[in-house]
């Protein structure tokens, strides 16, 4: 069953989709990362028993460019899809090393056609999302900040108690420490961590970064 968060947004967590997926309810529909497409399923129920259809979605965002994050994204056939440049271009070349595809049954994996994020903030109706550049997991991972909600979509980036893998075609220890760092900078700014996978964490944020930083350097 989809979980809700905070007012106007739900979390859809299910083995199936394998990541995170999150929904913000308002005057616009967004998705933040769509989960493999062996929950395509599941996905849909989950949506409808929150009132929203494929068709009705304006926007589906992408913390970063690996399968288990777009896979389902394609059947929003009205919603802008979009990705920060450095992952979209190697998803619409549809590069199956640096996009993890290898790391997965091939018919979990369904690519999508992604538009490179143009703007440092999305408006969602009266919602508004800071766009973090967060290099580390993968060269276009970002996260995405409501700073007014005090919510911080971090992908795999940044999770309870651990942070992302930097084991990855295309990944980078020392990105990620530095993006670690600019999240410590503005910790101030978000009490509520949504990763894209796992818990979600209320409070403590200063402390999870400090331990985390700690175990990284």
């Amino acid at each position: 069953m989809p979980v809700r968060v905070d007012e106007g947004l739900y979390l859809l967590k299910r083995k199936e989709l394998f990541c995170n997926v999150y929904v913000i309810l308002g005057k616009k529909i967004a998705i933040i990362d769509s989960g493999l497409k062996s929950g395509r399923k599941v996905l849909l129920e989950m949506l409808k028993n929150i009132g929203v259809s494929a068709e009705n979605v304006d926007l589906v965002l992408h913390t970063h460019g690996h399968v288990d994050h777009f896979s389902n994204s394609k059947i929003f056939k009205k919603a802008k899809l979009l990705m920060h440049k450095e992952d979209a271009k190697f998803v619409n070349k549809k590069d199956m090393q640096l996009s993890c595809a290898e790391y997965f049954e091939f018919e979990q994996v369904d690519w999508p056609k992604v538009r490179e994020i143009e703007d440092k903030k999305i408006k969602i109706g009266d919602i508004k999302l800071e766009v973090l550049h967060t290099p580390g997991h993968s060269k276009g991972s970002v996260c995405f900040l409501e700073a007014k909600r005090k919510w911080l979509f971090s992908g795999d980036t940044l999770f309870r108690d651990a942070f992302g893998r930097f084991d990855l075609p295309g990944s980078n220890r020392n990105e990620l420490i530095n993006s670690l760092k600019k999240l410590y900078s503005i910790v101030d700014r978000f009490n509520l961590l949504l990763p894209g996978h796992g818990l979600i964490l209320k409070g403590n944020q200063r402390k999870n970064l400090v331990e985390i930083l700690k175990e990284l350097e």
